[in-house]
Order: structure tokens, then sequence, then C-alpha cells
């Protein structure tokens, strides 16, 4: 469920935009036309969130307001990328570059609010929803492959502990909840040893051997 996630060093043409700005005069990167630029300065008025469609991409912009507080900049950052997320599923775009125009350290944020909203639990559904993105372009020359990886790997943790939430209670029993613990020990590395009743006994668990 995570995509392919690259850092480059410049926009590429012919892909869909996510950026997230202060003002309008900061996007200067993209080449805005005149009138594009008039709609976002108009659109950033009374929202916080502006799509400017160039068929069949399009940028989408998420305004950071500068007299927030930082963990306040970080959550608009985490919203938009969520929003974005929609708006990439309504288009039915599977690739997009995202740019930072605001202040150093919200481009995590912003990525990380779009890794989140691509989570989906329809074991279940008849109907699936088959939306993936394929691939995610970082423009941040301060975005480390490091960081990617820790962000990438944090959300597959969040992923499975909302699968996990997420199952009946019919179906995740404590045996069956051990083995699927058993199954992220192979997947992750690391180490895992599951106590059955004699050894819980053995260990004078008796608490736990009652519930």
């Amino acid at each position: 469920m995570i995509p392919k996630i690259s850092i480059i060093a410049a926009a590429a043409e012919n892909i869909s935009s996510g950026c997230i700005t202060a003002t309008v005069n900061n996007a200067e990167a993209l080449a805005l036309s005149v009138p594009e630029k008039a709609f976002l300065k108009q659109k950033f008025e009374k929202e916080d969130i502006c799509s400017i469609n160039r068929y069949p991409h399009f940028i989408f912009f998420g305004k950071i307001k500068s007299e927030k507080l930082p963990y306040q900049k970080s959550e608009m950052a985490r919203v938009a990328g969520n929003t974005l997320f929609d708006t990439l599923k309504n288009t039915g775009e599977k690739t997009v570059q995202l740019f930072n125009f605001s202040e150093p350290n919200l481009l995590l944020p912003f990525l990380e609010g779009l890794l989140l909203a691509s989570y989906r639990f329809d074991k279940y559904k008849k109907e699936k929803d088959d939306f993936l993105i394929n691939e995610i372009r970082i423009c941040d020359t301060q975005i480390t492959e490091k960081q990617i990886t820790e962000l990438a790997n944090t959300t597959k943790a969040v992923f499975v502990a909302r699968s996990l939430v997420n199952e009946p209670l019919s179906y995740l029993t404590a045996p069956k909840f051990s083995e699927e613990i058993e199954k992220l020990s192979s997947e992750a590395g690391f180490t895992l040893e599951v106590f059955n009743k004699k050894k819980i006994e053995t260990l004078k668990m008796g608490g736990v051997a009652c519930c």
C-alpha cells in the first residue's frame, strides 16, 4: 500500500503536483500564468485549499498560515496531504510530485498526510476500492532517503494497527492475534516468543490465564 517514493532535483513536466505554500508568490517554480495566480490568490482569501486544472493533470495547493504555531502548521500540512489524496483519487492520477514553498520541515507532514489517507480496509466488502498511488516524487533537497524510509515504515506500522483494530472480535481471537504478530515478526525481523497455556501457568501468570 506504500507507493514508490523518490527524491528528484527539479520539477518534471506532465505530472500532477502537490504543493504547500504560505503565499501565492512563493510558487514561482511552477511558472503559474497570470490568470492562475489570480485564481489562486482569490481562493486563498477564503480557503486553505486550491486545485488548478492543467488537463490531464493538475496543481494542488495547500495554504500554510504563517501566523500559526509550528505544531499547527504541521497539522495543516497533514490535512493538505489528506485532501491531495482525495484529489488524486477523483482524477485517477497515480503519480504526483510534491513541493514545499513554505517553511522548512513541512514537506514530511505533507507526505505523511498523503500516505495515511491512502489506507483502506475493504477485506469484507464486495466492492473494493482499487485506487492506489503508484509513485510520489519529492522535490525538496532538505529531505533525505533516511527520513523517507522512516516515515514509510511508520506508516506501514500504523496501517497494521488500524487493520488489527478493524478486524471483528470473532476473527481476532487471542490465538489468531498471536499468529498475526508472528507474521509481523518474520516480516520486520524482530524476536517474538508466544506463551501457550502451559507456559503461562508455569510462570504463574494466573491473571492472564483467566482472560
